[in-house]
């Protein structure tokens, strides 16, 4: 075979159609460059006197399937196995404790390595688009994971992530398109920008409250990710977020969030039900295209709930002055929901008199809003106030039945025979 062996070192090999290669004993490393190109070799032996597997050693040996390394490399140098197009398995001995940048990059037909237990870091892009690359086991000893190290694994199912880690960083594991779900351990205190991007089939993500910071863009295109807790300590969400997570159904923003910056959820097209605190600044386009159905905007002293798709008169009503608040409620139209939910807010967490005038004035229509809503609690409030008296109080029970309302038919009949004093064969109305 053709070997050029200086001083310990393998420089070279001269390619000449051996497809089975076993490295000389003796040799203490393999040089730069010095299987590259190497088209006929299928697979290699390297002994153990081998200490490193420097800079693009096997760079681009298109027909290398196999490689087994015994035990007594320490290093695997940078780009060392990039590009190794047929490569399906390696042996990585114990012995090895540092594994360099892009060391296996594109090795397309790689479908599972053994990470030994001693490596502490995961370098830029090392398994970047091995794009067969199912499964991998990260040992505990490993502390960080850096940029880039398995983007593009499309066919990467499972991964776990070592409780140590601090930081998952920038495009980690973008467009890994296989994997349904992963286990943020307390350790880690940031996600990077796009870690998680285009992770299309990605379901549902749990994040510790360690975790203080989301970069722009982590999540976006995540088509199916249906569910996602935000931690209390994430002051912003960054822009891009949750760009175009199209399954995204609700989300609960916890009261430590400040800001929402632009785009963070837009065209997540089925985002129907979101809960923030009132104190929140965001952008015009932060909930671009986003349809909703419920609103609930929490304050120091209640809440208040619209089932609409309006987000931005809530806000403004949530942060506005109680004078304020008052005035709103007074150009409202009378009947219209947000008029109600503004008037329900003013009357139980303020008792502000023109609330209450507004509530008796359009009882029927608050109560008919509070049927449709399936709102007990405020239903049951509002029965405790004496707004409803024997001249309406068949309407509303009428409604909840017309509109198949059985709880709300019953809360209200109970209501009138206790506190009205009297029942007729109205109340033995039942839904089928």
């Amino acid at each position: 075979m053709g070997f050029k062996i200086k001083k310990g070192v393998l420089v070279k090999y001269i390619d000449d159609g051996t497809k089975e290669v076993i490295i000389p004993y003796g040799v203490k490393a393999i040089g730069e460059n010095a299987f590259a190109y190497c088209q006929n070799i299928t697979s290699v032996e390297i002994p153990d006197t081998v200490r490193e597997i420097e800079f693009m050693a096997f760079y681009k040996c298109k027909s290398l399937k196999s490689v087994n390394i015994n035990y007594g490399v320490v290093t695997i140098g940078s780009s060392s196995f990039s590009d190794c197009e047929s490569l399906e398995s390696i042996k990585i001995p114990d012995s090895v404790k540092k594994i360099k940048m892009m060391a296996f990059y594109r090795c397309e037909n790689l479908k599972s390595v053994n990470i030994p237990d001693g490596i502490t870091e995961i370098h830029n892009a090392t398994f970047a688009y091995c794009e067969n690359l199912h499964s991998i086991v990260i040992p505990d000893s490993v502390t960080r994971i850096t940029i880039n190290a398995f983007e593009h694994c499309k066919n990467l199912v499972s991964v776990n992530i070592p409780d140590g880690i601090e930081k998952i960083e920038e495009y980690s594991f973008y467009r890994c398109q296989s994997l349904k779900s992963i286990k943020i351990p307390e350790s880690v205190k940031s996600i990077e920008r796009c870690a998680f991007a285009y992770c299309e089939n990605l379901r549902s993500i749990v994040i510790p409250d360690s975790v203080t910071r989301i970069a722009m863009g982590t999540f976006e295109h995540c088509k199916n990710l249906v569910s996602v807790n935000i931690p209390d300590g994430i002051e912003k969400i960054e822009e891009f977020t949750f760009y175009r997570c199209q399954s995204l159904k609700s989300i609960k923003i916890p009261e430590s969030v400040k800001s929402i910056e632009r785009c963070a959820f837009s065209y997540c097209e089925n985002l129907k039900d979101i809960t923030a605190f009132a104190d929140i600044n965001f952008d015009e386009k932060s909930f671009e295209d986003c349809i909703f159905e419920k609103i609930t905007v929490r304050d120091n002293l209640s809440s208040i709930t619209v089932y609409s798709k309006n987000l931005y008169e809530p806000y403004r009503f949530m942060n506005a002055n109680p004078n304020e608040k008052e005035r709103l409620l007074k150009n409202s139209t009378d009947g219209d929901e947000i008029a109600i939910v503004f008037a329900l807010y003013l009357v139980f967490a303020l008792d502000n008199t023109n609330a209450h005038l507004y509530i008796k004035k359009n009882i029927v229509d608050v109560v008919k809003y509070l049927t449709d809503v399936e709102d007990t609690e405020n239903l049951t409030k509002i029965l405790s106030r004496g707004y409803v008296t024997s001249e309406n109080i068949n309407k509303m029970i009428k409604y909840a039945i017309d509109s198949r309302k059985s709880e709300i038919q019953l809360i209200l009949s109970n209501y009138k025979n206790e506190h009205l004093g009297f029942a007729d064969n109205f109340d033995n109305m039942m839904l089928d």
